[in-house]
Protein backbone atom coordinates (compact mmCIF):
# COMPACT_ATOMS: atom_id res chain seq x y z
CA UNK A 1 0.00 0.00 0.00
CA UNK A 2 2.75 2.00 -0.06
CA UNK A 3 5.16 3.31 -3.16
CA UNK A 4 8.10 4.81 -1.21
CA UNK A 5 6.95 7.35 1.44
CA UNK A 6 3.35 7.95 -0.05
CA UNK A 7 0.40 6.04 0.77
CA UNK A 8 -1.37 4.47 -2.15
CA UNK A 9 -4.09 2.45 -2.65
CA UNK A 10 -3.51 -0.33 -5.33
CA UNK A 11 -6.26 -2.29 -7.14
CA UNK A 12 -4.50 -5.28 -7.86
CA UNK A 13 -0.99 -6.65 -6.64
CA UNK A 14 0.80 -6.03 -10.14
CA UNK A 15 -0.42 -2.65 -9.68
CA UNK A 16 1.85 -2.59 -6.70
CA UNK A 17 4.59 -4.17 -7.88
CA UNK A 18 4.56 -2.29 -10.94
CA UNK A 19 4.32 0.92 -9.30
CA UNK A 20 7.78 -0.67 -6.95
CA UNK A 21 5.74 -0.25 -4.09
CA UNK A 22 7.27 -1.35 -0.67
CA UNK A 23 5.62 -2.86 2.15
CA UNK A 24 2.60 -3.81 0.14
CA UNK A 25 0.01 -5.31 3.02
CA UNK A 26 -3.14 -6.36 1.63
CA UNK A 27 -5.46 -4.96 4.22
CA UNK A 28 -8.41 -6.85 2.75
CA UNK A 29 -7.08 -9.87 3.46
CA UNK A 30 -5.71 -8.92 6.80
CA UNK A 31 -9.24 -7.95 8.15
CA UNK A 32 -11.09 -10.97 6.85
CA UNK A 33 -8.64 -12.99 8.74
CA UNK A 34 -9.18 -11.08 11.70
CA UNK A 35 -12.78 -11.99 11.50
CA UNK A 36 -12.55 -15.48 10.75
CA UNK A 37 -10.49 -15.79 13.68
CA UNK A 38 -12.86 -14.05 16.01
CA UNK A 39 -15.88 -16.19 14.52
CA UNK A 40 -13.94 -19.43 15.51
CA UNK A 41 -13.45 -17.80 18.75
CA UNK A 42 -17.28 -17.68 18.87
CA UNK A 43 -18.01 -21.00 18.23
CA UNK A 44 -15.05 -22.70 19.29
CA UNK A 45 -16.58 -23.47 22.79
CA UNK A 46 -19.24 -25.86 21.33
CA UNK A 47 -16.48 -27.60 20.18
CA UNK A 48 -14.66 -27.99 23.01
CA UNK A 49 -17.59 -28.60 24.98
CA UNK A 50 -18.25 -31.80 23.51
CA UNK A 51 -14.56 -32.87 23.80
CA UNK A 52 -14.45 -31.84 27.86
CA UNK A 53 -17.78 -33.97 27.94
CA UNK A 54 -15.75 -36.65 26.64
CA UNK A 55 -12.90 -35.95 29.21
CA UNK A 56 -15.28 -36.18 31.95
CA UNK A 57 -16.55 -39.45 30.65
CA UNK A 58 -13.26 -40.75 30.68
CA UNK A 59 -12.22 -39.26 34.15
CA UNK A 60 -13.09 -36.12 36.14
CA UNK A 61 -9.42 -35.10 36.38
CA UNK A 62 -8.93 -35.59 32.55
CA UNK A 63 -12.48 -33.38 32.11
CA UNK A 64 -11.48 -30.98 34.68
CA UNK A 65 -7.85 -30.65 32.66
CA UNK A 66 -9.68 -30.32 29.72
CA UNK A 67 -11.99 -27.64 30.95
CA UNK A 68 -9.19 -25.39 32.01
CA UNK A 69 -7.11 -25.74 29.10
CA UNK A 70 -9.93 -24.96 27.19
CA UNK A 71 -11.18 -21.74 28.67
CA UNK A 72 -7.67 -20.61 29.14
CA UNK A 73 -7.13 -21.55 26.16
CA UNK A 74 -10.36 -18.88 24.54
CA UNK A 75 -9.41 -16.54 27.16
CA UNK A 76 -5.75 -15.58 25.63
CA UNK A 77 -7.15 -15.90 22.32
CA UNK A 78 -9.94 -13.71 22.55
CA UNK A 79 -7.62 -11.33 24.45
CA UNK A 80 -4.89 -11.51 21.90
CA UNK A 81 -7.64 -11.28 18.75
CA UNK A 82 -8.90 -7.79 20.40
CA UNK A 83 -5.60 -6.83 20.78
CA UNK A 84 -4.15 -7.42 17.39
CA UNK A 85 -7.80 -5.84 15.78
CA UNK A 86 -6.64 -2.48 17.38
CA UNK A 87 -3.11 -2.77 16.80
CA UNK A 88 -4.00 -3.27 12.86
CA UNK A 89 -6.72 -0.71 12.83
CA UNK A 90 -4.85 2.10 14.63
CA UNK A 91 -1.56 1.72 12.83
CA UNK A 92 -0.68 3.94 9.87
CA UNK A 93 -2.29 1.18 7.34
CA UNK A 94 -5.35 1.00 8.90
CA UNK A 95 -5.92 4.63 9.65
CA UNK A 96 -5.42 5.34 5.72
CA UNK A 97 -7.66 2.32 4.80
CA UNK A 98 -10.11 3.48 7.13
CA UNK A 99 -9.95 7.27 5.09
CA UNK A 100 -8.47 9.31 8.61
CA UNK A 101 -5.02 9.39 6.97
CA UNK A 102 -4.77 11.80 3.47
CA UNK A 103 -2.97 10.38 0.83
CA UNK A 104 -0.36 12.12 -0.86
CA UNK A 105 -0.83 14.34 -3.43
CA UNK A 106 -4.90 15.17 -2.25
CA UNK A 107 -5.36 18.28 -0.37
CA UNK A 108 -7.62 17.94 2.95
CA UNK A 109 -11.00 19.62 0.58
CA UNK A 110 -10.92 17.02 -2.10
CA UNK A 111 -10.54 14.02 0.45
CA UNK A 112 -13.98 15.30 2.81
CA UNK A 113 -15.46 15.42 -0.07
Amino acid sequence: MSAGDKMTMYATQEAAQADKAFHAIDIHARYVSWFLWGFISIWAPCGLGVLVVIGFCIHSILGFALCGAAVCGLCCSSLFWLAMGLVWRFDDYGKFAAGALIPSGVSEEEWDV
